[in-house]
């Protein structure tokens, strides 16, 4: 209000030689403002008793999850069923689906691999992605130039990517 009387309230009038005091105009400002500065305190409030519902309602759900982690039963049960649909997958889905799997599997681990390093770590590593970049261009090679399978050239390239 302060920074904006002189615009708001004091109107002058050259070719009159006038000053006209518009009071009401402060007036109307100000209220505005304080009405939504209020709505906006309101709003935020209502946000952050969201929030809280919210965080209490994930906190309910990660006891129960813990409780049942922490099973050995259920812990085993939901391992195997877990590990059946991953065994399955391949006989269940086309090639395409599978190869899409598989690429999205393998920036997953890049991905945390790299959360680690530069996330718990706090490195900044830009080399991070030449271990596999050397590592799938080493498998290409030998797939492409010698023959050899994916089981095969898996560990090759694997031990050259970690060489380099």
């Amino acid at each position: 209000m302060f920074l904006t009387f002189p615009l708001v309230v004091i109107k002058v009038n050259p070719t009159e030689h006038l000053v006209q005091w518009r009071w009401t105009n402060a007036l109307w400002i100000g209220g505005a403002s304080f009405l939504v500065v209020l709505a906006i305190r309101f709003l935020r409030a209502l946000r952050l008793s969201h929030q809280e519902r919210i965080r209490h309602a994930m906190e309910a759900k990660r006891q129960l999850l813990l409780g049942i982690v922490r099973r050995p039963v259920f812990f085993l049960s939901f391992l195997s069923a877990i590990s059946l649909a991953l065994l399955c997958f391949p006989l269940l889905f086309s090639s395409y689906q599978v190869n899409i799997m598989t690429t999205a599997l393998m920036y997953v681990v890049l991905g945390l691999g790299l959360n680690i390093v530069v996330g718990m770590a706090g490195l900044l590593d830009l080399g991070y992605v030449a271990f596999y970049a050397v590592g799938a261009y080493t498998y290409a090679l030998l797939h492409l130039h010698f023959g050899l399978g994916f089981w095969v050239a898996l560990p090759l390239g694997g031990l050259l990517g970690a060489l380099s």
